[in-house]
């Protein structure tokens, strides 16, 4: 699927960025948190990138700023391991009647599933 499209008036049949949340074609298009914050679908997928990242020391997940080419969140890393845990959670909560969630690092996906499962 092709990343939403960066140019007002959409490229081909695809619509503009701001647009791909509420056209229907839309759907066949991959978005951000920046263009998906605010809106709700009835499933969404995520992909748990490798800015998420466990530390086995602490047991715990831990952002890894050199993981990210995000200009807006390189822009305040004293706040970056805030910022990536606050998208995944909004991302994560975006659907209302499901969430399909592919994980680039299986320790990462191992440790939401055991917090899922118990």
């Amino acid at each position: 699927m092709p990343w939403e499209t960066k140019r007002d008036h959409g490229v081909g049949e695809y619509p503009p960025w701001h647009q791909w949340t509420i056209m229907e074609k839309g759907f066949e298009q991959v978005g951000c948190i920046y263009t998906a914050q605010g809106f709700e679908f009835d499933y969404i997928g995520v992909i748990i990138g490798p800015n998420l990242v466990y530390d086995s020391k602490t047991g715990s997940l831990k952002a890894d700023i050199k993981a990210t080419k995000d200009r807006t969140l390189l822009g305040d890393p004293d706040h970056f391991e805030t910022y990536v845990k606050n998208i995944y959670r909004v991302l994560l909560t975006r659907g209302m009647k499901g969430c399909y969630v592919y994980f680039t690092d299986k320790e990462v996906e191992e440790y939401f599933w055991e917090r899922i499962l118990g």
